[in-house]
Order: structure tokens, then C-alpha cells, then sequence
């Protein structure tokens, strides 16, 4: 099996998807009675439903949070243009532009994921444990057991989130630059500019902007770690049968198996 190029995290499991058949997913979680289940679906099965579960929490809550960050901006901005500071008054607007929507989607995630009363906090422990077995199949070449997963970082290069982290670390630092343009002398304030830029892009290049991943995932318990060994110890099943074209004979006609 080749490394798995995509896998996500739920709130009770995660879907990995078929690096020999991207359209074949495998799906593992663990239900209500405590089992490990293991199903084998369609890509676009998965991705029609989680599509379907987008559009509904938009009608529900993205709306409204979508007009309190709006909001939120339009009494920055108007706030700003009372200092008179012509920096805070261009950083307000930029923030609005090119910062406001991604910050604060990633804070309301976070809040989610991490928080007590967050309704996500089981999807930050698969998301760890997500990470943490991808992490180590790459380093041992195979299915790791779990006492060799918990070594494993619970960060990834690979992240999802590494896309609008790398929108809201550069683009923020520059509108924190911006904010202070009118109190720092016009030689230092370019260095300056130029050395968080630096920075930013180093940071990006080694991917040290993953770190910030720790405000979307939480320490995983067993069973989080079990489920996600369970669906990548599976998967390397399914991607080994689909090389070989055999299926249909090594999974049968079931797509769905019980871990006990």
C-alpha cells in the first residue's frame, strides 16, 4: 500500500480513502454498544453525505455567524477611524478583507474541538489519532501496533488545516506590522517587514506551522488510537486485494466487518 494520501476525522471514527481506488473509501468508527465497525464505501457516498450535513449546519448556524464576523469587522473598522492612525485604520480594513474570515471560522473550530463545551471534542481526539497512525505507517512502512502509535506525533505536515493556517499566520502578521506602521521609523519598520516575512516563509517551507494544530486536536484516548489502527489495518487489506484483482474474493460480498 502506498502512503495514504487523504484520511479525515468524524465525531465517532475516520474515513480513509483507497490509495490503489480514490473513488473506495474506508470508513471506521466506533458505535453507540463500544464495537469497532469497519465499512467500505463509495467515495462519493461519503462525500454526498458530508456535503448534505455542510448545508444543513449553514442553514442552522452559518448564516449567523457569517453576519456576527461581518458585524464584528464594520465595528473595527469603525473604531479604528476614531484613532485617527491611518496604520490602525488600513490594518482594520485589512483584517476585514483578508484575515476576519478565515480567523475567526478557525477560532469557532478551535472552540469547538477544545473547549468543555465544545461539540467537537471527540472529532479532535480522531483527528490526533488520525495524524498519529498516518505518522507512523510512514515512518514503519506498515500498520503500526498501539504501543508504537502513541511515540507518534499528533501533528501533521499533511493537515487539512494547513491551508488556512497558512493564509491566517502571514496574512495576520502583516496586519499586526500595519497596525503599529505609524509608531515604528520607516527603516526599521521595512526590516521588520521583511524579517517576519522571512520567518513566515521559513516557518511554512518546514512546516513548523503545524504546531498551531494543537488547537485542533486533543490528546487521544485507546479507543480513538484502536479505531484508527483497525481502519488503516483494513484499508491495507482493501488496497492489496484491488492490486491484486482479487477484490471480490479476499473482502467477499459484505462491505462491512465487526471489530470485536
Amino acid at each position: 500500500m502506498n502512503d495514504v494520501n487523504y484520511a479525515r476525522s468524524k465525531k465517532n471514527g475516520i474515513v480513509f480513502q483507497s490509495t490503489v481506488f480514490p473513488m473506495i473509501n474506508v470508513e471506521a468508527i466506533r458505535d453507540e454498544s463500544g464495537q469497532i465497525r469497519v465499512i467500505v464505501i463509495p467515495g462519493i457516498i461519503s462525500e454526498l453525505f458530508d456535503f448534505l450535513g455542510t448545508l444543513q449546519e449553514e442553514d442552522n448556524q452559518g448564516q449567523n455567524f457569517k453576519r456576527r464576523i461581518i458585524i464584528a469587522d464594520l465595528i473595527l473598522i469603525v473604531l479604528s477611524f476614531f484613532t485617527k492612525n491611518i496604520g490602525l485604520i488600513i490594518a482594520a480594513i485589512y483584517f476585514s478583507l483578508l484575515v476576519s474570515q478565515n480567523f475567526f471560522s478557525f477560532a469557532k473550530v478551535s472552540y469547538e474541538m477544545k473547549s468543555w463545551h465544545g461539540k467537537e471534542r471527540s472529532t479532535a481526539r480522531y483527528h490526533s489519532a488520525e495524524h498519529m497512525v498516518l505518522n507512523a505507517y510512514k515512518d514503519l512502512k506498515r500498520v503500526p501496533t498501539l504501543e508504537e502509535i502513541k511515540r507518534y506525533s499528533r501533528f501533521s505536515e499533511y493537515c487539512g488545516s494547513r491551508i488556512i493556517i497558512g493564509k491566517i499566520v502571514p496574512y495576520g502578521s502583516l496586519c499586526i506590522l500595519l497596525a503599529f506602521s505609524s509608531f515604528i521609523p520607516w527603516p526599521i519598520y521595512f526590516i521588520l517587514c521583511f524579517m517576519v516575512s522571512f520567518l513566515v516563509a521559513v516557518a511554512n517551507k518546514k512546516g513548523w506551522l503545524k504546531f498551531f494544530q494543537i488547537f485542533i486536536t486533543s490528546k487521544p484516548t485507546d479507543a480513538e488510537l484502536e479505531v484508527a489502527i483497525e481502519g488503516l489495518k483494513y484499508l491495507q487489506k482493501l488496497d492489496e486485494s484491488l492490486e491484486s484483482d482479487t477484490f471480490g474474493d479476499e473482502l467477499g460480498i459484505s462491505i462491512q466487518i465487526f471489530v470485536e
